[in-house]
């Protein structure tokens, strides 16, 4: 409800002190009024006591949390877990560019090699010399 407060006491100047009319600050009432128990009700104390429960509430979870402003922040493994959250959200290519290049330059000298000896069958003659056996050695190996 309300509360005595002492000429000159705590709440002086913050307007929670009511004047009459006709007088000044000094010549105030010596009862200040807070602003919550204006009303006259239940709803008024649920209101306030509404109020003064969240405040405790906070407190005493900042009280649990400990000192905020002290607390060391890990920026390296904050970091790190940036960066594994995107590399798994846009993974990179299984090869890289220049292994892409180094393994088609492979395939494509392997399938030109392969294009070029089978277009140079016709240059060969099977029966000339060079490519015939010797009567001794077919005997040889049809034995």
């Amino acid at each position: 409800r309300s509360f005595a407060v002492a000429p000159g006491g705590m709440l002086r100047g913050s307007g929670s002190v009511q004047h009459t009319l006709g007088q000044g600050p000094s010549e105030a009432s010596p009862v200040a009024v807070p602003a919550a128990s204006t009303g006259v009700g239940i709803g008024s104390t649920q209101g306030a006591l509404s109020i003064f429960m969240a405040s405790l509430a906070v407190v005493a979870s900042g009280v649990a949390l400990g000192p905020v402003g002290y607390r060391k922040i890990n920026t390296k493994r904050a970091k790190n877990w940036r960066n594994a959250d995107r590399v798994r959200r846009h993974p990179p290519p299984l090869l890289t560019l220049k292994e892409l290049r180094k393994r088609l330059l492979r395939v494509q000298l392997l399938r030109r090699k392969d294009i070029a000896a089978t277009e140079e069958a016709w240059n060969y003659d099977p029966r000339t010399e060079d490519f015939q056996m010797s009567v001794a050695d077919v005997k040889r190996m049809m034995e």
